[in-house]
Formats: C-alpha cells, sequence, structure tokens
C-alpha cells in the first residue's frame, strides 16, 4: 500500500477452503443419536402423521389455493407453498433422526459421563466425570 492507495497486489487472496476442511460438521450415517425406545416410537408416530395426514392436507390446500386463480398474488397459495416446505424438512429431520437412532433402554443402567471443563475452559461443577452436589 503506497500512500494510502490499495491496489490488487496489496490485498491478500481469499482464503479458501475444501468441503472437509470446513468448521461446520457433516452429519454421516455413524453419527448414532441416543434416544429411548418410548422417544423412537414417538418419532415413528410422528413421521407416520406428517405422511399420512400433514402432507395429504397440504396437498389439499395447495389445489384449493390453486383455484383461485393468479398465484403471485395467492396469500394462501403462498402459505401452502411455505407449509410444504417446512413439512418436507420435517420429515427429513425426522427421517434422519430414526435411520442414525441407537436406543437405549434406561433399565439397562447406560453410564452417562460429561467433560471436566467446558469449550470455554471454565470449571463446571463435576469432577471425575460424577456431577457433585
Amino acid at each position: 500500500m503506497a500512500d494510502g492507495v490499495m491496489t490488487a497486489s496489496t490485498l491478500r487472496p481469499r482464503e479458501t477452503r475444501s468441503p472437509a476442511s470446513r468448521a461446520h460438521k457433516v452429519r454421516t450415517m455413524n453419527d448414532k443419536v441416543p434416544m429411548t425406545p418410548r422417544g423412537f416410537e414417538l418419532l415413528k408416530e410422528e413421521l407416520t402423521r406428517l405422511k399420512t395426514v400433514e402432507r395429504p392436507a397440504n396437498v389439499r390446500d395447495i389445489e384449493v389455493a390453486r383455484e383461485h386463480g393468479d398465484l403471485s398474488e395467492n396469500a394462501e397459495y403462498h402459505a401452502a407453498k411455505e407449509k410444504q416446505g417446512q413439512l418436507n424438512g420435517r420429515i427429513e429431520y425426522v427421517e434422519d433422526r430414526i435411520a442414525r437412532a441407537q436406543v437405549i433402554d434406561p433399565t439397562e443402567g447406560y453410564r452417562i459421563v460429561l467433560p471436566h471443563t467446558s469449550d470455554t475452559g471454565l470449571a463446571l461443577p463435576w469432577a471425575n466425570g460424577r456431577l457433585r452436589f
């Protein structure tokens, strides 16, 4: 930078990152989601309800809204389409959770181990993986 003028040669090139080196975590099928048998059943019931009740009702809402005419100014149509996107997102989320579920029976006495410190390095109220009261 000469005399306060920034040129292309003084700019640092943009950092490029490969998808593998990004900060966010990409979920894989190996990332199990622990849940109780009751939680697993609730997810299956929700998925069934979403696919058999909610989605068909939404399709009917879209059809009715289309019959009203001009789609560009049709608030009912836009609301139904937005609801459709939300339903599809929730169905995808629930299907993913069911696929990665690790059903844990609480009566079998599983042990839960907690870390000593948080990500910020602050001491937390437990030591050696056991809660202190």
